[in-house]
């Protein structure tokens, strides 16, 4: 009888077990058909913006996120940065171009061609922190943006391409312009005529707002642009990213560490100058480094020898210093549940649309950082909402803009 009861109970917990699983199933499943709506923030002042969000459904929509998984902000952001896409890497026609820039540096770009060209244009695509061309979102979205006829041009941030040597003591910075206004010019050069849309992600979006909004001139070259999981406040990207909520210091460990690979390829080359030049770096300290400003303070300020501030450095590497001065209509995204992006400097991009009719901020509940993966339970699609949503925004936005001209920089007042 004993055993029979013992039987029993085993069974009754079983049968309680999978009855628990079943409901945890059904209620992942249940919640990851229903998503909070997108928000959307513009001051209405501009008729250009208007029309564009009205002809962009999709951020009309909800973003549903992969059912099981895509409600993680953590998720998303860890099988972005680890995959960059799901799926197979796309076939594609490139063509690395090698610039040399004023300081003697080695710039490169690779240019995504399409054989269907069928507008005037070439998106600018500036990559996120220790990105290149080379990297499968960027490849993916290329790939994706030429089957629908545009030629994507994609900045590979110095030093980051392991096989592109350094030809000066230097990689890219937080905010560093030069290298951009290299490429930018050298298409202007190659395709006389031509306009340009600019497109950042993370790091890259800062570096490209940065870049239209300290010389506004340079935008006269650009149709419209879109800034994409971007910090904005490089000081106040230092002092979250410290912080163990949201884990965020765990990812800003990782970037740091991202960051000493980069170095590490051309360790020769800055061991070299700082011989030859005489300035003290202890690799010990170097390589040990457990985040950025402890890195920019044994290396960056050392190698560039020109940086005594460092509270300044960052301040003028960072967007929301010149934002206020971009005039093109620009898109601005960010996720509320970006685990590196905490919403706390959501406050940039919704004080500049108070100022700035022509910015539209636009936030989704999910998508992480740069993740936004779609589709399926488990395993995602291959193009992601970012992609879809960024096709999309470009369609609406080329056709609003050609048709009702791009702003002139005399209707707005600039401030350094």
């Amino acid at each position: 009888f004993s055993n029979k009861k013992e039987i029993l109970l085993k069974v009754m917990l079983v049968f309680i077990c999978v009855f628990v699983i079943i409901i945890i199933i059904i209620q992942i499943l249940w919640n990851a058909k229903t998503s909070p709506k997108t928000e959307i923030y513009h001051s209405g002042e501009s008729n250009i913006i208007k029309k564009i969000i009205d002809g962009c459904s999709i951020i009309h929509e909800s973003y549903v996120p992969i059912h099981i998984w895509g409600k993680s902000g953590h998720l998303q952001s860890i099988f972005f940065s680890a995959i960059g896409r799901f799926g197979k890497t796309p076939k594609y026609e490139s063509h690395r171009y090698k610039l040399g820039g004023d300081d003697g540096s080695l710039v490169s770009y690779d240019l995504f061609t399409t054989k269907v060209h069928k507008n005037s244009v070439t998106i600018v695509v500036v990559p996120g922190i220790c990105n290149h061309s080379e990297n499968k979102y960027i490849k993916v979205f290329a790939q994706h943006m030429n089957q629908h006829g545009y030629k994507v041009a994609v900045l590979n941030h110095t030093g980051a391409l392991k096989n592109v040597p350094l030809t000066r003591p230097r990689i890219f910075t937080y905010g560093y312009t030069d290298d951009l206004d290299l490429v930018v010019s050298d298409l202007i050069v190659k395709n006389p005529g031509e306009k340009l849309i600019g497109i950042g992600f993370s790091l890259g979006a800062n570096v490209l707002m940065k870049y239209l909004g300290e010389k506004p001139e340079r935008q006269l070259n650009f149709l419209f642009a879109a800034s994409l999981c971007q910090g904005y406040n490089l000081p106040e990207c230092i002092t979250v990213m410290s912080e163990w909520d949201n884990l965020r210091r765990l990812y800003y460990f990782g970037l740091t560490r991202n960051m000493l690979k980069v170095i590490s390829y051309h360790k020769d080359k800055f061991e070299s100058h700082s011989i030859k030049n005489n300035i003290p770096l202890d690799w010990k300290r170097i390589s040990s480094a457990k985040a950025l400003h402890e890195l920019d303070h044994h290396f960056t300020a050392k190698v560039y020898g020109d940086i005594s501030d460092m509270a300044a450095f960052y301040r003028s590497n960072s967007s929301s210093t010149y934002m206020k001065n971009i005039f093109i209509p620009t898109l601005v995204l960010n996720a509320k549940d970006d685990p590196l992006i905490p919403e706390s400097l959501f406050k940039y991009p919704r004080s500049l649309c108070d100022t700035n009719p022509n910015v539209v901020f636009v936030v989704t509940p999910y998508g992480g950082h740069l993740g936004f993966f779609e589709g399926g339970y488990i395993i995602p699609n291959r193009l992601s909402w970012l992609d879809r949503m960024l096709l999309e925004f470009t369609n609406v936005a080329l056709d609003v803009v050609i048709k009702n001209d791009v702003l002139e920089p005399k209707e707005v007042v600039f401030e350094c």
